[in-house]
């Protein structure tokens, strides 16, 4: 549209430079009614006119005629000069009509420009409009997700202690199973009869007993008694002696047969091996283990270490004692 504007008015301007434009001749000016030439009186020699009649006429004098030739000439220089000035006055009516128009134009324009920016304006409030609703919303939708944050930390927190719950009613539940496992299942026990030392062969009867009120199912039994110099010792139970395998032990029941260990490491002692032991220089260790399995399908294990050893004292002085002690307590595993 502006450049349409910009055209017109070009356009104008160069028709109003061309309206403006002076012909060659420029513009008429008005001749002078007298003939100078006519006027001029030609030079006469010097002639007496006394003698001349009244009525004549002199030899210079215009004629009628010449007089009326001027007159025409003018009367159309003045027609000329007006004609002049009508297309003059012609030409700019015309500039004038085109200013108008260019006016008309640029009114036009200038409310278009109005109407344009008050669209823009309003354009512009529905904008801030819904940018102050998006601000609205978005501090609202801020505050609900502030409650439901807080909302889902409460449920978090009450998670937490439903697993806290969870877990100790776990824990007791398990301890509560452990219970009736622990008073259900087999409990095995090594048994072992006093020892007596002489000169020859020397052992000790053993056994294996359940003192549960379950059945137990025993995979391996096995001991050793062995004369040593040392009181201490650790016990290698690889080197016992294989007394029972896959074999059931009733509840509250034992083996039917004790089973008899010879002393290592030849199952015979001298009389020389039975002073040491009475002068407390040697000992006699028994150990064993045995493994099972309750109806609850858990491996378990049992073992046992007794020392035998001469003690004097007594209520009479010299008396001496054999005595039979165990190295710790009867030690029992589960869940080996």
């Amino acid at each position: 549209m502006k450049q349409a504007v910009t055209v017109i008015a070009l356009s104008c301007i160069a028709i109003l430079g061309v309206c403006q434009t002076p012909n060659d001749k420029g513009i008429p000016v008005q001749k002078s009614t007298s003939n100078t030439a006519l006027n001029k009186k030609p030079e006469t020699k010097d002639q007496p006119t006394a003698n001349l009649p009244k009525n004549a006429t002199t030899a210079n004098q215009p004629a009628s005629g010449e007089s009326t030739g001027d007159s025409s000439n003018a009367s159309r220089d003045s027609i000329e000069v007006e004609r002049q000035l009508a297309k003059f006055t012609g030409y700019l009516a015309i500039v004038g009509g085109v200013q108008a128009v260019l006016l008309l134009i640029q009114a036009i324009l200038f409310f278009q420009q109005k109407k344009i920016m008050g669209e823009h304006k309003v354009s512009f409030e529905q904008l801030a409009s819904a940018a102050r609703d998006n601000a609205t919303a978005i501090k609202t939708q801020a505050g609900i997700m502030d409650q439901q944050l807080v909302l889902m930390n409460g449920q978090i927190a009450a998670i937490e202690s439903q697993n806290r719950t969870m877990q100790e009613s776990v824990a007791i539940a398990r301890e509560q199973a452990e219970a009736g496992i622990e008073e259900k299942r087999a409990r095995g026990k090594i048994g072992v009869d006093p020892l007596k030392l002489a000169a020859g062969a020397n052992g000790i009867t053993c056994w294996l007993e359940n003192n549960g009120p379950s059945p137990a199912f025993v995979t391996d039994f096995r001991a050793r008694l062995i004369y040593c110099l040392p009181k201490e010792i650790v016990p290698d139970y690889t080197l016992c002696r294989q007394i029972l395998y896959s074999e059931t032990i009733l509840a509250n029941s034992r083996i039917p047969n004790s089973a008899l260990i010879f002393i290592d490491p030849d199952g015979v002692l001298n009389e020389e091996q039975i002073m040491n032991f009475k002068k407390g220089l040697a000992f006699v260790h028994f150990y064993g283990i045995a493994k099972y399995r309750d109806i609850f399908k858990r491996e378990r294990e049992t073992t046992i270490h007794m020392r035998w050893f001469m003690r004097w004292g007594g209520t009479s002085k010299g008396l001496v004692t054999e005595y039979w002690e165990p190295v710790g307590l009867p030690e029992e595993n589960a869940d080996k």
